[in-house]
């Protein structure tokens, strides 16, 4: 048996120790070896040759994907090699495997860095994929005063891990050295992610970004779409151009494009950069329609019921508003209206709403029900803000609704859902109202709006909202407004009453 059998075999072994749930919790999805092969070899042979007695470094090495790479490339085979690892386990069995090959230190990486001056010519990483809510208030704390020393960048404490990581290992880097990241693509498009897009604009020079397909994870155990970074430690020039690719194959990307630096110092949004501009721009959403997100009730299993059962409480419609089911139980793409205004395709869901309604006048039956509420209702951040507690956010019905997430199919395929609302059922917040702009359009082009609102692409959310594992793709509000749709004139002229 050769190391990287052994490797392959200790892996196995030390990632059966623990549950899915623990390795998630720790972040510990081991890197493919024929990827880990893939970007040692792009870093070291087309990015940056090396010399005898160069240095490198793997700050999360595991059991040693990128230390076999970096032993089995040609052009890294002086480099001296050192591997970073928390976990002791893997620390132990890393050691047994590499012996006087690489120095495998067991420490935090963030820490060691903090008090090691030692540098590298070269780093190569699979960070630990720890999600925010992972990590303690005091890990946030101390790993952000860090990096803010470390690269001079200001961290959300709704960053994961990765992102310490990154702009960390900036205290690692020689003058001119090169690093390669395998992270999570979210960082391109979430709000957290702007101290890492701003470090790789303005602190050093980006040579290249690669972004996998959304539907080809690159873990098998992990929902993340992933990508790979790559830059030297120098501050770019004005006209620099960095390379963005796209496709299942890191060495053989399907897309390449080159796109300036100064360009991406103004974006907020990098995945736009791997997708093709639309040929008929066409007006934004926004231009057109209000767009808000549906009400949030504090309690839906209090507040939202079927309406028969509030009926059979002896509960009138006085006191019910319908309101659409959630969309995994919202399977029509129009939803029909009956001669009340009540849904007639779909569940007869009813909000109860009292507000602007005193105790003292409600009717018997919903005072009985109010009084009944489980007390841990009133433990409800929502609930414990309102006057009388039962009030409910006020919504018009929107006769356009959407879903905020969908995992697309391709580019070119739809991403959201946009159902059409015949009805007067308002939504909650699991889906976003879309309320034209200006006086009350006709039927007709509410009509006509809901067809080409249909033909806005993943491509198209993707690069106004932002990306999770295995192509699920979130917008907000705002962002949606951003999207352009296929078809809309540039000035929004709708058909009036």
């Amino acid at each position: 048996m050769n190391r990287e059998q052994a490797r392959l075999r200790m892996q196995n072994e030390l990632d059966a120790c623990k549950t899915a749930a623990e390795r998630n919790r720790l972040g510990q999805f081991a890197t493919p070896p024929a990827l880990a092969a893939e970007i040692v070899h792009y870093t070291a042979q087309k990015v940056l040759p090396f010399t005898t007695g160069a240095k490198a470094l793997e700050p999360s090495c595991g059991t040693g994907s990128f230390l076999t790479a970096l032993s089995e490339c040609a052009a890294t085979s002086g480099l001296i090699k050192t591997g970073i690892e928390l976990d002791p386990a893997f620390a132990a069995g890393a050691q047994s495997l590499w012996k006087e090959s690489v120095r495998i230190i067991q420490a935090d990486f963030l820490n060691w860095s903090e008090n090691s001056s030692e540098m590298f010519d070269l780093l190569v990483a699979n960070p630990p994929y720890v999600r925010h809510h992972h990590l303690k208030p005091e890990q946030k704390a101390r790993y952000s005063d860090f990096v803010a020393k470390a690269s001079g960048q200001r961290v959300s404490g709704l960053s994961g891990l990765y992102v310490y990581f990154i702009l960390g290992a900036a205290v690692k880097l020689k003058p001119g050295a090169v690093a390669s990241w395998l992270v999570p693509a979210e960082f391109m498009s979430v709000n957290y992610g702007s101290a890492v897009r701003d470090y790789l604009a303005t602190k050093v020079t980006l040579e290249r970004v690669h972004v996998f397909r959304a539907d080809d994870l690159q873990f098998d155990d992990a929902l993340v779409t992933s990508c790979v970074v790559t830059y030297r430690n120098a501050v770019p020039q004005t006209d620099h151009e960095a390379t963005f690719t796209f496709g299942s194959s890191f060495a053989s990307p399907s897309e390449t494009r080159r796109t300036p630096v100064s360009g991406l110092r103004r974006s907020s949004k990098w995945l736009q950069y791997f997708l093709q501009a639309p040929s008929d721009p066409g007006a934004t959403l926004g231009q057109y329609f209000t767009v808000r997100r549906g009400i949030a009730t504090g309690c839906n299993s209090f507040f939202i019921r079927p309406r028969s059962e509030f009926h059979a409480m002896g509960i009138p419609d006085t006191f019910l508003r319908p309101i659409l089911p959630s969309p995994r139980y919202t399977p029509v793409e129009e939803v029909l209206s009956d001669e009340k205004g009540w849904p007639s395709n779909v569940d007869g869901l009813a909000l109860l709403d009292c507000t602007g309604w005193t105790a003292d006048h409600l009717p018997a039956p919903v005072c009985r029900y109010l009084e009944n509420a489980p007390s841990s209702i009133h433990d409800s951040y929502l609930v414990k803000k309102r006057f009388p507690w039962y009030a409910q956010e006020q919504r018009n019905a929107a006769p356009i609704v959407c879903t905020y997430m969908g995992r697309g199919r391709g580019a070119s395929g739809p991403a959201l859902r946009f159902i059409r609302n015949r009805s007067r059922a308002i939504a909650t917040n699991s889906y976003l109202m879309l309320f034209p702009k200006g006086r009350a359009s006709s039927e007709d082009w509410l009509d006509d709006a809901w067809i080409k609102l249909s033909g806005i692409t993943a491509a198209a959310i993707r690069a106004e909202g932002r990306e999770y594992g295995g192509g699920l793709s979130k917008i907000e509000p705002k962002e949606l407004s951003r999207v352009v749709v296929p078809g809309f004139a540039e000035e929004p002229q709708p058909v009036l009453f």
